[in-house]
């Protein structure tokens, strides 16, 4: 309150206890809420309202920059994991086919079951050495050699009448 006899009701929009203004001329003593201006905080300020608005803008990029970089990042994870568990080949190389005709039979063999696997082993000079072992020639060709020699035994079971 203000004024002769305190007449008069400060602003409603100083800021601090009871709308605290000057008993006398009615000035906030705590200054103006946000959005006013004025010795008696009577005008709206436009400054205070782009204030918040550029706060508000601020956060929003934020949050498009972090959603940005969260979705980059999953997408590399993704690809990164598809290639590992592909082996980095291409589709359609499933299987890789050895053929041998004999006798107007045709033999194939489906190595993309059998995986390769490394092996470390004890080197003199440097400590150990990592060295890949085709597993699938390793158990491949005692299989390949066996049938081979089955099918040449019957060729020559068959010429003998």
């Amino acid at each position: 309150m203000f004024g002769v006899n305190c007449s008069e009701n400060c602003s409603k929009n100083c800021r601090g206890p009871n709308n605290a203004c000057n008993n006398v001329n009615g000035s906030c003593i705590f200054g103006c809420n946000d959005g006013y201006q004025g010795e008696r905080c009577e005008s709206s300020s436009l400054l205070g309202q782009s204030k918040k608005r550029a706060e508000t803008n601020d956060i929003a990029l934020l949050l498009k920059y972090l959603i940005a970089v969260t979705g980059l990042t999953f997408a590399a994870c993704l690809l990164m994991a598809t290639a590992y568990n592909t082996g980095g080949e291409e589709a359609g190389s499933e299987f890789m086919t050895n053929e041998e005709e004999t006798a107007g039979n045709q033999l194939r063999i489906h190595l993309g079951d059998i995986p390769d696997y490394s092996e470390v082993k004890p080197n003199i000079d440097n400590g150990f050495k990592q060295e890949w072992i085709s597993t699938k020639e390793q158990q491949t060709a005692p299989l390949l050699e066996l049938v081979l020699a089955s099918l040449k035994g019957n060729e020559q079971k068959q010429e003998e009448p």
